[in-house]
Formats: C-alpha cells, structure tokens, sequence
C-alpha cells in the first residue's frame, strides 16, 4: 500500500524514481491522498540526511512533483526551527547552491515550482540575513542588476518586501521584523535607481514617440513590447507599488526624481498592449500621492505632476488616445489625490493655473461612462469647494461679517465656473433634460443609483450656494416656480388622461419638482445668514411652497401614487428646512398679515393631512414631524390665535 511504499522509498536507491512515480497519485487534493503525502513527508524528514536527499532531488529531478516536494522540505525545515540545528558550513552551502539553482534554472521551471523556490530562499534570508547569510541582499541586487536574471531579481525583491515588511503573518517576531526593516532601508535607493533602469531601458527598446510634447504635456507613445519585455516590466511596477507602500519615499525619492519620470512615461502609453502597463504605473503614481509624498525640491516635484494631469486631462478630454475604465479609474484618483493633498500648496502658485485645470476637470466630469466615476468626479469637486469654504469661514472669523460684498470674494475668480458647475448638475438632475440617463439608473431600492446621482449632484450644489448664495438662488427659483406652476395643472390629467407624450411630459414635472423641492430645502440655510437681504425672496419662496402644499391636500395627490406622495413629502420636508427661517419672520418688522397667512396656510395644511382619510403613512410622518418642529422652534405668538391651530387642537383625539 502508499505508507509500505513510502518506507520503502526513503531507503531505496532508486528513491527518485519512485517519488516520481507515487507523487502524482498523491498530490490530488483529496484527504487521503493528503494524509499520505504527510506521512512521507514526516518520515522522509525522519532520515538525518534528508537535507542533503532533498538538495540531490532537486539537483537531479525535473518532475515539478518531486521538485515540489523537495523544497518544501526545506520550507518545513524553516518553519520548525529545524534549520538552527544545522551545522554553519552545512548552512552555507545550502545557501550558495539555492541561489545558483534559482538563477540557472527560474525561467525552465514550472512557475508554481519557480515560485516556491524563490520564496524558501527569501525565507532563509529572512532567518538569516545579515549576520549569518551577509551576501543574501548583495547576491538579489546582482541578479537585478544583471540583465539575463532581471525578472528573477524582480520577483525576489518583490517577496523580500512582502515577507520581510508588509507580510500579516506573525512568523516574525516584532523585534526582528523591525530589525530587518532597518537593514532593508540602507540598500532601497539602490535598489528603486535600478527599478528604473530596467523599467527605463524597456522604455527605450519598445516605444516610440508618436506626439511631440508641449509645454504643458508629455509625449504620446506608441510600444511594441514582446512577451518577455512585457512581463518584466509589469513585474518592477507590481514590485515598485509593493515598495512604495512602506519606504521611506522622502529619502528615495531625491532630487531627480527618477522614479516618478519613468512612471509619467509608462503612463502615456495608450496602445491596447500596453494597457497593463500605464494602468500599473499611474497605480504607483497613486500610492506616492495617497501618502502625501512632499519633496524637499517640492516646486520641480509640483512642476511633473502639474504636467502629466494637465497633459493627461487634455488627452482624455479630446478624445486622443483612447482610455480603458481601469486608466480612468485610476486617474480619477489620480486627480483626487492631488486635490487632497496639494491643493493648499498650489492654488495661488503661478506654476499651476487652477483655471485651465478646472476648465478641463469640468469637461472630465461630464464625460464620465458610469456612475461611480461621476460620483468620485463630484467627490473631488466637493473637496476643492470644501477648501474655499474653509477660505470663507477664515474671512468670517476675521472680518466678523457674514456677508461679503458682490465680487470681493478671494474666491470670485471662480464664481463663473462654479455657476457653470451648478447649473449643469442642476440640469443632470432634471427628468425633463435629461430622461434617457435618468431612467437608466436603478431606483427600486434605497440608497439606489438615482438617489446616489440626485444626492450626489445636489450635495455640490449646495457647497457652491454656500459661496454664491444669491446666484444660485437667482438661478435655481425660476425653474423651482416654473415647475410649481405646471405641477399644479396635474389634477386636469387625473381627471381626464391625455396622450403618451402629455402624460410623460407631466411625469417629469412631477419628478423635478420632488427633486427641486429638495434641493431648496438643501438651500434653506442661507435665506437666514442673509436674513435682510434676502427676506423678500424667502417670503416669496415660502408662498409658493404653500400654495404647492394647499394644492397638493385640496386635490388629496397624496392618495394618488407614488410620485405625486414623493411630491407631498418633499413639500413637508422643504418647510421644515425653513422653520428657522420662520422662527425670524414671525418677529420681522413687516405687516404681520403676511407671516400669519404663511403660518396659517402650513397649519391648514397639516391639518389637512392628518384628518384627511388614507392619507399614507409616510405623508403622516412627514406632516406630524413638520408640526413639532413650527411648535418647538418658531412658537409664532399669534399660533394659539390660529382658526387653524385651534382646530388642530379641538379634533386631536380623532387624529390620534
């Protein structure tokens, strides 16, 4: 049976040949086939020489079963400790003929077994290196060096990082890991320079240029990698990310910037071959930026990035060269990440020209293919709207006002492309401009594609008002009325259906006032920072959201779908975003007519609702939670004076 046969192999002659017969029968996943393979593993590392009959198989066997399992004596070795009872000479020669067999052999190997090979020899460095196995780092940086071994010095210094710094395991004590990552350190410009080189060196055999470079953008170029060329070049930018994820980029990355040059130009290939490789390289680009990386010769460092983005957003905005999802994925992080954490630095420098920058960022949004791009898109405008409004409240604290005058804003140079920025979000989100992408979103669930894109647009929107209040709402309230005074011809349409296209044209008026009401309830805030000024359009605003509301009860739309309830719900939420706003006009020195008849007309309303038979829950909510705030935060004096409040309170046993 396998166990007789086992023991009769390990003391065999022939001990290779019958390995490379009954391995294959035991390496088939099943638990027996696995039971027995432990067992001679367990008796074959049993014998005392089993080091030496591990080392004579690999020697001599190129069955990748027997490859296999010769080395993972060595592994068990390893991980038991069994490898410290060694004898130092015995060790050595270990060692030496490792890293020979690795080089002579790597690329003829099964690349399982290659693999495998590469990483027992990092884990004896691991264990060893520097005091007992000094030459480890030297013999790996050679083979980098050496052009016929790159790809194996590659793939070592690529598990040398994993293994010896970022690994998760717990193998390493603390101490040790700390310890090797200091002697690691010493020898990373060395080994990043030659990185480049590599990287560099295939640049130049497999490329062309295809574009002369502007002033403010790099050159296009066109490759014609081979099969090897390929797969070494995408192994040092897996190997440089691996890197940048843990170096000290600070003292790697001086003053030449050497590696940043070579990624900038694998970034501007745009051949369908070379695919893999721009993507790969803007993906390390990414992880230096992620890490806030700040040159000492920060200006050069701001000069290259300025011209890859700009250069690369010209590109992807006019269409040239032709970009996967996966390059614009990340080079809208890309983007992101200079935004974050440049911004401060670059806003006011001659250098960039903010401008031009937003200009093309504003095209880059619009053309984005897919939600999540044009959200992250959005993301990246709120946080550069998000700095200038940290501008405004620095200018608040210091100047004490809340309001600046028309055009003295340091931030008025943006004003126009803002407004451009918001007018287009506002028409993105509109159904009567832009159905087809509107209905393609899904929307039967919360939190769904549509919310994500109306929330999304509205949120910078409302940053922008934050800047721009009064254009915004010069903006936003003629369409916000228009919309108002065709949803209220909705009931002509209840009552007697007109054609397809009536009825869908009516379909989007509903859905943009929802979507409208919304945002003024997002904008409410700033009729009351700007309360004198701009008291006659609020008191405008808020007739007409109660003629909505009287509107909306008298005809009972709440009963009659899910829109039209959408359309009651927002109207409800919109007027309690302004119960602030109404808190301050109750006592505004203006004929108290017209706040009483506001007040009057949002208690009818509430009223209304809450007596109005199969009124849906949600309505009821809405309205119960609109009245406790009118109750808790205007508290008008004259509500107890209300015929309305009084009826309110006369019949609220029935409504409960």
């Amino acid at each position: 049976d396998g166990k007789g046969k086992s023991l009769h192999l390990i003391s065999s002659a022939t001990m290779q040949a019958e390995l490379e017969s009954l391995l294959p029968g035991l390496y088939t996943g099943t638990a027996e086939g696995m039971g027995q393979l432990q067992s001679l593993r367990a008796r074959f590392m049993a014998q005392p020489d089993a080091p030496l009959q591990a080392k004579t198989l690999i020697q001599g066997s190129t069955n990748q079963y027997v490859l296999w399992f010769s080395i993972t004596i060595f592994e068990d070795m390893l991980r038991t400790h069994a490898w410290e009872t060694l004898p130092f000479a015995v060790q050595t020669e270990f060692r030496d003929f490792f890293f020979s067999y690795i080089i002579a052999s790597y690329k003829n190997l099964p690349p399982f077994v290659a693999n495998k090979l590469a990483k027992v020899y990092v884990d004896i460095g691991k264990a060893d290196w520097p005091h007992a196995f000094p030459s480890f780092l030297p013999n790996v940086i050679q083979a980098l060096q050496t052009p016929a071994c790159a790809a194996v010095g590659v793939y070592l210094i690529t598990l040398i990082s994993e293994e010896f710094i970022t690994s998760q395991r717990d193998d390493v004590p603390a101490a040790r890991r700390r310890d090797l990552r200091a002697n690691l350190s010493g020898h990373l410009p060395v080994i990043v320079g030659q990185l480049a080189q590599i990287m560099d060196a295939l640049f130049t055999q497999n490329t062309r240029k295809i574009e002369s470079a502007t002033p403010n953008e790099e050159a296009t170029y066109t490759s014609g990698f081979d099969g090897a060329s390929l797969s070494l070049a995408q192994s040092c930018l897996s190997c440089m990310h691996q890197l940048f994820t843990w170096i000290p980029l600070a003292e790697i990355l001086v003053p030449s910037g050497l590696p940043l040059t070579t990624l900038f130009h694998y970034m501007q290939l745009t051949d369908p071959q070379a695919e893999a490789l721009s993507v790969a390289a803007l993906t390390c680009v990414n992880e230096i930026l992620a890490r806030n990386y700040v040159p000492r010769d920060f200006q050069d460092f701001l000069v290259l990035v300025f011209r890859q983005i700009f250069g690369l957003l010209t590109k992807l905005t006019t269409g040239a060269g032709g970009r996967s999802t996966a390059f614009i994925e990340r080079f809208t992080e890309f983007a992101s990440l200079f935004v974050t954490n440049h911004l401060k630095r670059v806003e006011n420098n001659p250098l960039f020209p903010m401008m031009d920058f937003l200009v093309l960022f504003f095209k880059f949004t619009f053309m984005q293919g897919s939600l999540d791009g044009f959200l992250a898109c959005l993301d990246i405008w709120g946080t550069f709207l998000d700095y200038l409004i940290e501008q405004w409240h620095h200018t608040q604290e210091k100047t004490g006002t809340l309001v600046l005058p028309e055009g003295a804003e340091p931030w008025a140079r943006y004003k126009a492309g803002m407004m451009a920025m918001a007018t287009e979000l506002l028409g993105k989100t509109m159904w009567a401009h832009n159905h087809a992408q509107l209905a393609s979103l899904g929307s039967d669930e919360t939190d769904s594609e549509l919310d994500s894109f109306v929330t999304g647009s509205q949120r910078i929107m409302g940053k922008v008002a934050e800047l721009f209040p009064a254009a915004v709402l010069e903006m936003a309230y003629p369409i916000l009325a228009s919309n108002v005074e065709k949803f209220c011809t909705v009931h002509q349409l209840l009552a007697a259906p007109g054609t397809q296209e009536q009825m869908q044209t009516m379909m989007c008026t509903i859905k943009d006032t929802a979507q409208l009401l919304r945002l003024f309830g997002l904008l409410a805030e700033h009729f009351v920072m700007d309360f004198d000024g701009k008291f006659a359009a609020a008191t405008s605003l808020v007739t007409v959201l109660c003629n909505l509301g009287t509107y909306a009860v008298t005809n009972q739309l709440a009963q009659r779908g899910p829109e039209l309830l959408a359309v009651q719900c927002e109207l409800l939420g919109t007027l309690r975003a302004f119960t602030q706003w109404l808190s301050l006009a109750v006592f505004h020195p203006i004929p108290q007519e017209q706040t009483t008849k506001i007040l009057a007309d949002i208690f009818t309303i509430i009223t209304n609702l809450l007596q109005m038979p199969a009124t849906p829950n949600v309505a009821l909510t809405a309205a119960g939670t609109l009245l406790q705030s009118l109750t808790a935060s205007v508290r008008p004096p004259m509500m107890l004076s209300l015929v309305q409040v009084l009826t309110l309170v006369d019949r609220t046993h029935d409504i409960c």
